[in-house]
This record gives structure tokens, sequence and C-alpha cells, in this order.
């Protein structure tokens, strides 16, 4: 199940229908959450354990919306765009202080918004199909034939597929295209996503051929764990960045 990207509006006087399709054109599909006032949109954010995206007016309150999400963990590196009613030299000043990402003053016409929003689109996308490798040392269990379940080692991962390390002796029990159930342990969580085996080979870190490099592509992620998943990714993102 593929992971839409959250994006918040924050404007009360603004028609934002072409907005949304610009969005969910450049995005392939998205959930856009309109507020007409701070508070809903402070609400909502505390709410939810991510958001990818932020476009907010400036004087409706963004100024204190930025300041939120600056001061919360998981939204010190969102992308938010500052959609003010007039560009001033004091309003570029105080959003820059504030650390918004970019301004673009309305009104502004479709193409204008998809040029804004191309670096910010490419970096989610990047980061939902570019694999990360975990901060830490992360097992994933594998059951096989019913029986056996393996611990193999996570290498790397992203929203749509994973790559793991595992003895050799696993090549004679698995095949390319087998559908498996991984479950990943995560600080307190376990995710649970159906899976299956694309790629097979040996691990080009290993002369010796102990191990095996096994590459998974992830078919469905129940709700619950894709949003743990996506949390996941994005702290082992912010730790690379680091």
């Amino acid at each position: 199940m593929r992971h839409e990207p959250c994006v918040i509006i924050l404007d009360d006087e603004w028609d934002y229908d072409f907005v949304e399709s610009v969005l969910n054109e450049m995005m392939e599909r998205c959930n856009v959450h309109h507020f007409t006032d701070v508070d809903g949109a402070v609400d909502f954010i505390e709410s939810v354990s991510r958001v990818d995206l932020v476009l907010t007016g400036w004087e409706i309150g963004g100024e204190l919306l930025l300041k939120k999400l600056r001061s919360h963990p998981r939204y010190r590196t969102t992308p938010v765009i500052v959609m003010p009613e007039n560009q001033s030299d004091n309003l570029l000043a105080a959003a820059v202080r504030a650390n918004a990402n970019d301004i673009l003053p309305k009104p502004f016409t479709a193409r204008q918004l998809h040029d804004k929003l191309d670096a910010f689109v490419m970096r989610l996308n990047r980061r939902r199909t570019e694999r990360v490798k975990p901060d830490r040392q992360m097992l994933v269990h594998v059951p096989l034939r019913g029986v056996y379940v393996f611990k193999l080692e996570l290498v790397d991962i992203s929203m749509v597929g994973c790559n793991v390390r595992a003895p050799f002796k696993l090549s004679g029990m698995v095949n390319i295209y087998d559908n498996v159930h991984l479950t990943i342990a995560y600080e307190s969580d376990h995710m649970k996503i159906q899976a299956q085996l694309i790629r097979l080979d040996y691990d080009p870190f290993e002369g010796d051929e102990k191990h095996i490099m096994i590459a998974f592509r992830f078919l469905d992620i129940e709700d619950e764990s894709r949003e743990r998943l996506q949390q996941m990714i994005t702290d082992f993102w912010k730790t690379a960045q680091d």
C-alpha cells in the first residue's frame, strides 16, 4: 500500500481547487488538509505522526504555525512555503527568522506553484523510493515454510522495499517472487509488512560467500505499520543528514 503524502494548507482567502490539483498531479495523489484558522492547524499537526509539506498564509497566523512546527521534534525539517498577501523586506526577514523554506506571494498561478514545489516534491519522492541505512542494528523477522522464523539483518529500507543480509543456507529455502510476511521491530513497535522477494545475490561485502543479499518489494502494509514505517525512515534520514 502506497504512502500518500500529508499536506497542510492554512489560509482563509484563497480558492484552493487548482492548488490541490497541482499537488495531486505532482505527488500522484496526496492527502490535503485545509484549515482557515491556525489553532485548527496546530491541533492537527499535534494529532498526526507526520506532515510532509505545509503551505501557509502569513497574515492568518503563519508565523505562529512555523514556530509550532519548528519546536516539534517531528517537524523541524518539514518544508514550509509561506503565501503572503504582500512581499516586503520585513516579512521576508520574519519568515527567514521563523525558518520558512520559501515564499510564494499571492496571487499565484498553477505554473508558479508547480515551479515552487518542484524541488520539495523531488525530495519527497526521493525519500520514498531511495533506501536509507538504519542508524542502528535492526532485524527483520521472516517466517519460511510455516516453521522457521529467520532473523535477518536490515541493510537499507524505503517505503517501497528493503534489502536484508541473510546466511548462505537460506538461498536453498527461498525463490524469486516468493511472497512472505515480514516483521520489523523498531523501538517498542512491530511493523507487519507483506512483501515479495525480487532479488537474491551474493553479499558483495562478504568475500567468503557466507552470506547473501535479499531484496524485498513491499506489497501491502497495515495502516498503523505504514505510519510507523514512515516515521522510522524519517528518523533515519535525519540521522544521515546530521
